[in-house]
């Protein structure tokens, strides 16, 4: 069940940790890109409208738990993006991205023009390139307090 909420900063984000909750902070107090509403930890393995917390089938839920899970789904005028987080651009970030549209687009159909979103920190030219590639929108976040480099 995708739980839709108003844009900002939340109190709890539910499978992200660390420097990536940092990330998400940070890219809401810099955010550029108008979202009407948003999701996290959007399941898509065909389990947009199951309902965890009144199921009795236990296979069932432990397949929902372990489903692939969006980091956050916005939501603009025009377009849905599915956005990756990672505080430092990996290339497993784009072979979720990648995995996670293909997913969306055979579970889910009543969406706007989807737009896939890698938002990070720090950005490595061969990553950049390869989204370049592949249609993958990047932002990069500022942040003068950490330094994830090291």
């Amino acid at each position: 069940m995708i739980n839709l909420v108003a844009p900002g900063k939340q109190l709890k984000y539910p499978h992200i940790f660390g420097e990536d909750k940092i990330l998400l902070s940070k890219f809401w107090e810099q955010n550029t890109i108008n979202f009407k509403s948003i999701a996290y930890d959007v399941p898509i393995r065909g389990y947009f409208d199951y309902d965890i917390l009144n199921s009795k089938n236990i296979n069932n839920n432990w397949d929902y738990l372990a489903s692939y899970k969006i980091d956050m789904l916005g939501f603009t005028d025009k377009f849905t993006y599915i956005c990756e987080l990672k505080h430092q651009s990996k290339p497993e970030a784009i072979g979720q991205l990648l995995v996670y549209n293909h997913l969306f687009k055979k579970h889910s159909s009543n969406y706007k023009s989807i737009r896939l979103l890698l938002i990070t920190f720090q950005l490595k030219p061969i990553i950049q390139e390869v989204c370049n590639k592949y249609g993958i929108e990047t932002l990069i976040i500022k942040n003068d307090k950490y330094d994830f480099t090291k």
